[in-house]
């Protein structure tokens, strides 16, 4: 699945596919209008790993956002908590989709980290909802949630 797969915990280093041909016209279609929604709503063209954070399974209902057991678009619940607004030395909340974290080219990863430290703290705040990591961060003392 797109969350999980049952491979999380090794390293894919080669994989052999066997594919049949298809279609190209649908496919081609399909590919055009995935790429259309992703400009629009994206920052493609800024450097971020992209989305930061998995969207959340509410434990209460949020007025606008969702119901109980329903999951929350991460991005919204960051903007809607303020967090368009908050930035840590070269690193931003993306004005175009809350849910990316964007660089410039004196970012620190200290500074991506700390702003989504940061973030987290914001929607918990706001919204008494935890977000989780969807970026994997490794360091040096190995992975960290």
């Amino acid at each position: 699945g797109y969350r999980s797969s049952g491979l999380e915990d090794i390293i894919i280093t080669e994989v052999v596919l066997r594919l049949r041909p298809g279609p190209k016209n649908p496919l081609r279609e399909r590919q055009r209008e995935v790429a259309a929604r992703k400009k629009a709503t994206q920052p493609l063209a800024a450097k971020s790993a992209g989305c930061c954070f998995k969207n959340p399974v509410l434990d209460a209902a949020i007025d606008g956002i969702g119901d109980t057991g329903q999951r929350a678009p991460a991005g919204m619940l960051i903007d809607r908590a303020g967090g368009k607004q908050l930035a840590v030395g070269g690193a931003s909340v993306s004005e175009v989709h809350a849910n990316f974290i964007v660089t410039t080219p004196q970012a620190k990863a200290r500074d991506v980290i700390e702003l989504m430290d940061s973030v987290r703290a914001l929607v918990a705040a706001r919204f008494n909802v935890l977000l989780e990591r969807e970026v994997v961060v490794w360091s040096r003392q190995g992975f960290m949630a």
